[in-house]
């Protein structure tokens, strides 16, 4: 039977003739380019990578260069006119700027507004829960880029800070040290200091069974100085070790006695419903050194800009944005102000709020019984942020939730409690209690239905797909969450979609079907492939229903 005919401009084939309009905007940076390989055709290939949900470049470039049948429907599905290798692919991509790719993101949720599927997502009647949060992208010990952030991990060799008082202790703690590094066989310094000169000394012990003393930089001098008793705080040890790091005189000049992590991270801002399992990502926000930056980037910096790019890109629409505690500060809720957002942020290590709240006489206590489910409600309004933002006044929603179960294993009751609290500009009154403490509990959906699902379902989220030298690792992130963007829209409003997730019950099971009937028959269409796709698997489900019922009545 003929699956109901899908939205026109919402089908798989309309999605992506969209994104490849938007491709044709993006910069070629070589601008007298004579190859065959264009920027929009590497673009849909880096989409298809992850629609199809190939596990590597290699494993992409082997099936499609491999197989006639393969590469033509790339073509036909994909509207690629020529198909680059994954050498041509990382190289093209990795020049373009991915800051182009944002009007791609938004070129596919203007027909998600245009058909009204938007005004599902409303929360509170007329504003859009927008939840925004941070994840790693790639990291490595040894592969980076320009735009890589930089961590200097913990040195790998042992460091000894003591401090003595008198001579015979200080001959003592060198000959136990000189015994414990020799035992280990490790790279190991310390740092002992002298009661004769007053003075600190540093031996080396670098592998080879020999100590020697090596001379102590003044910026380590300095810092010891500060060390006026036998007990040292860690906090000092890691800063000398830090400073250490440094000292190419150290180990023969060897960098082992340290280690480098380059890594990327992005943040994202999604469009969510508690009542839906979907979400739609609304924009993206790499973590990366920024032009002429020597620091590394962090989350807050980011979601000032993600921020502004969702105003930018939405500028009439009514955004409440969903934070953890991290973002409980004055100037992240300025900018929100300044925006014209309103926000939901968990409130922790919020004491001043807290001590302002259980000395309000003025807050309000609500009790509700929802089937098993003991939900207690204390909220005040307008008080100050903290001490020394008084001038922005919040609301703050105390919720506690008790579940009674009862175990059969243990035969008696048992209660499940959750608490959380929550600091918002949102007027609370008590109509509206539940529905607030699930918008502000969706704020999880980033977690659960974006970043789980594209690290663990399919996407392969933490995968190296080439990182190159400039803008590769954060360009394949773009295409990703284009992919993914048009999978959920898919989820959303497609029939077929709708459909097979019912019958193969796991989206892992439905990306391999579609691999299949992809690589191994030939489609002019996509509603061809899935109709197909669909007869073949009803039949399947049909016949599994019918050998399973044969085998009950026997057994009977």
């Amino acid at each position: 039977m003929p699956m109901q005919k899908e939205r026109s401009h919402l089908d798989h084939a309309s999605l992506l003739s969209t994104i490849k309009t938007t491709f044709s905007d993006v910069s070629d940076p070589i601008t007298k380019y004579n190859g065959k390989f264009s920027i929009p055709d590497c673009l849909m290939s880096a989409v298809a990578i992850f629609g199809l949900k190939y596990p590597s470049l290699l494993q992409y470039d082997d099936k499609v260069h491999g197989d006639v049948l393969v590469e033509n429907n790339l073509k036909r599905l994909y509207q690629i006119k020529n198909i680059p290798s994954d050498t041509h692919l990382r190289a093209r991509l990795d020049d373009i700027d991915p800051s182009e790719l944002d009007a791609t993101i938004d070129a596919l949720i203007v027909p998600l507004q245009r058909g009204k599927i938007l005004e599902e997502y409303k929360f509170l009647d007329e504003y859009y829960l927008i939840s925004i949060d941070g994840t790693g992208v790639f990291s490595s010990d040894t592969i980076h880029c320009a735009n890589c952030c930089v961590k200097r991990g913990r040195p790998k060799f042992s460091l000894d800070v003591i401090r003595v008082n008198d001579e015979i202790m200080y001959t003592h703690e060198l000959f136990h040290w000189e015994s414990k590094i020799q035992k280990g066989k490790k790279d190991g310094l310390l740092l002992l200091y002298s009661p004769i000169d007053n003075t600190w000394h540093l031996y080396e012990f670098n592998n080879s069974l020999n100590i020697v003393q090596r001379a102590v930089n003044a910026e380590v001098m300095e810092l010891l100085s500060q060390i006026k008793s036998r007990k040292i705080s860690k906090s000092v040890i890691d800063e000398v070790a830090t400073l250490l790091l440094e000292d190419s005189s150290l180990f023969d000049g060897k960098e082992q006695h340290g280690y480098i992590k380059y890594y990327h991270q992005t943040l994202s801002a999604v469009l969510m419903h508690p009542d839906y399992k979907e979400v739609l990502p609304l924009a993206i926000e790499p973590m990366i050194k920024q032009d002429g930056a020597t620091k590394n980037d962090c989350e807050r910096r980011a979601a000032f800009r993600l921020l502004r790019k969702l105003k930018k890109s939405h500028p009439h629409f009514k955004f409440v944005i969903v934070l953890d505690a991290l973002y409980a500060n004055g100037p992240l809720i300025k900018i929100l102000q300044e925006l014209d957002f309103r926000y939901i942020i968990t409130a922790k290590n919020t004491d001043f709020l807290f001590e302002q709240h259980l000395n309000n006489k003025k807050r309000i206590m609500v009790n509700k019984t929802v089937n098993t489910t003991q939900e207690t409600y204390v909220y005040s309004q307008s008080m100050p942020l903290n001490a020394t933002h008084q001038d922005i006044k919040v609301n703050l929603l105390e919720y506690t939730e008790v579940i009674a179960k009862f175990n059969k294993k243990k035969n008696k009751s048992e209660e499940n409690k959750f608490y959380s609290a929550w600091l918002t500009d949102l007027p609370i009154n008590n109509d509206n209690l539940r529905h607030f403490m699930r918008g502000a509990r969706s704020r999880w959906k980033i977690e659960n239905e974006t970043y789980n699902t594209l690290k663990n379902q399919g996407y392969h989220f933490e995968r190296n797909f080439g990182h190159g030298d400039k803008n590769l690792c954060t360009v394949m992130c773009y295409a990703m969450f284009i992919a993914f963007l048009i999978d959920q829209i898919q989820f959303r409003v497609g029939n077929y979609y709708k459909k097979l997730k019912e019958l193969l019950k796991s989206k892992k099971s439905m990306w391999e079907e579609i691999r299949s009937y992809f690589f191994n028959i030939k489609f002019m269409t996509w509603n061809e492939l899935y109709q197909s796709m669909l007869e073949r698997v009803e039949l399947k489900v049909q016949t599994r229903l019918a050998r399973n019922k044969r085998r009950s009545v026997n057994t009977t």
